[in-house]
């Protein structure tokens, strides 16, 4: 069995990809959140009757998000909890 070649393996680093997440969703900035997602993407929500599925109906709901909740940040989510 042949080892991974770590040179050319993709590295996911989680930390870096949650500041950038939080760095869109608080710019309020659906293509750069939808930049860090791949067509197959589900996205589960309670506020959602049936998942959104696919990146243009992840973006819907990101839009639909913001305009009901224009200063839901993720920092004003934390102070909240």
């Amino acid at each position: 069995m042949a080892s991974a070649d770590l040179s050319t393996t993709a590295v996911f680093d989680l930390t870096s990809f949650t500041q950038r997440y939080a760095a869109a969703w608080n710019a309020c900035d659906v293509e750069a959140m939808a930049g860090m997602l791949t067509e197959d993407i589900v996205w589960a929500d309670p506020a959602l009757p049936e998942p959104a599925r696919g990146i243009a109906a992840v973006q819907e709901f990101m839009r639909s998000s913001l305009r009901h909740s224009p200063t839901c940040t993720s920092a004003n989510r934390r102070k909240r909890t």
